[in-house]
């Protein structure tokens, strides 16, 4: 189910969460703190953590964690995991399943009604938002169908 894109996320599938986490996807979110921030999504499939900058994200506990990276030589290059995905840029890396349209993401496993409300939804004028969806919060609400 689409999740609206803030500035950057960190994003992470729930069935990885599931297969790599002890205690899965509930534990997760106690352990980094997911409901301290209000701006932190999830939908179904998908766990976001919202930040100002790429350069917020510390991906440190993650890997701690026990999810995997790829590195080349000491940097950090790319993960099948988890992804950084940001409005003005998009992904940082490949990820075969996440999608976006640049303002909300989804796993590409989202029910096709999901995905099209969010392509509609990101494609309706800024002009048009309060009109269409009453406001801007519900516009921006997480997609679930």
């Amino acid at each position: 189910m689409p999740i609206y894109q803030d500035l950057s996320n960190l994003v992470l599938a729930k069935s990885t969460i599931e297969l790599k986490y002890a205690g899965g996807v509930a534990q997760f979110k106690k352990d980094f703190r997911f409901d301290a921030v209000a701006k932190n999504r999830e939908d179904n499939e998908l766990i976001g953590f919202a930040y100002m900058n790429s350069s917020d994200i510390s991906i440190d506990e993650i890997l701690d964690a026990g999810f995997h990276a790829v590195f080349n030589g000491e940097v950090f290059v790319s993960s099948n995991d988890f992804v950084i995905i940001n409005r003005y840029g998009g992904r940082e890396w490949e990820c075969p399943w996440l999608a976006d349209n640049g303002v909300f993401f989804w796993h590409t496993e989202a029910p096709a009604a999901a995905q099209q409300e969010a392509k509609e939804r990101g494609e309706c004028p800024v002009n048009q938002i309060e009109e269409t969806y009453g406001s801007f919060q519900n516009w921006a609400k997480t997609i679930y169908k």
